[in-house]
């Protein structure tokens, strides 16, 4: 999925398995984490693995499947 406007590519990610930090659980709603993210992106546009959207209608977008997860900031 793209911002047409801004030019902002939007993607999704996925946890490789369960012993990795979960990125979605990172943000304590004040400050955004910087992250390093090792793995790949799938080659067609689509949704993690038991993706569950909370609002709205979010659209299909690639899908990067990391295996590993570095928090460089949290600031």
């Amino acid at each position: 999925m793209n911002d047409t406007l801004y030019k902002r590519q939007y993607f999704y990610l996925e946890r490789g398995n369960e012993s990795i930090a979960n990125a979605d659980t990172l943000f304590d709603g004040t400050n955004l984490p910087q992250l390093t993210l090792t793995g790949q992106f799938y080659d067609k546009e689509g949704y993690p693995k038991n993706y569950k959207p909370t609002k709205g209608d979010p659209k299909p977008a690639r899908v990067f499947k990391y295996t590993k997860l570095k928090i460089i900031d949290t600031h």
